[in-house]
């Protein structure tokens, strides 16, 4: 996921949408906050622009102090999010259809659809948060035997999930 500056600070821009291909999960996020959209300080909103390759995905995260809208502006776009009582409630979105992901809950964006996809996304804070869920677990240095008994996999697993993440040194 890729973040740019609005160069104005009064327009979110589409100049990057061609770089899709180029990101590691064929999806570019442009986040839209206060720093980047000066227009939205005090405003309590952060905006974003998803633009999704066939097949891209914004994985798993959470915003721990936000709520979120998606609007699909173009394409096919699976989403969803996990309650806190571990039920996915999930739906294969169109164009004009919107979800809400609800504050600090792991939730996700998949293009299902055989064309490029875009959406609009609206959260509720000016400092929403991002966690992704990948990096949560594999970027701080846990040890292999905190990860095997947090879900019950072997450290031949723990190895292999570890080497195919994206960043791994």
């Amino acid at each position: 996921m890729i973040a740019n500056p609005c160069e104005t600070g009064l327009v979110i821009s589409a100049k990057d949408a061609e770089n899709i291909t180029q990101a590691p999960t064929g999806a570019i996020v442009d986040i839209a906050g206060p720093k980047v959209w000066p227009g939205l300080n005090t405003q309590g909103l952060t905006q974003a622009r998803l633009d999704f390759a066939i097949g891209g995905l914004v994985p798993l995260h959470t915003h721990p102090r936000a709520s979120e809208t998606s609007l699909v502006i173009k394409g096919t776009i699976y989403m969803g999010f996990i309650s806190e009582d571990n039920i996915l409630y999930a739906s294969t979105l169109q164009q004009g259809d919107i979800i809400l992901f609800p504050r600090a809950l792991m939730h996700f964006q998949l293009n299902v659809g055989n064309e490029t996809a875009i959406a609009y996304n609206t959260l509720t804070s000016q400092s929403p948060g991002l966690l992704l869920v990948a990096s949560q677990i594999f970027r701080p240095n846990l040890t292999a035997a905190v990860i095997e008994k947090s879900f019950g996999i072997d450290a031949a697993t723990v190895k292999l999930l570890k080497e195919s993440f994206p960043g791994h040194p």
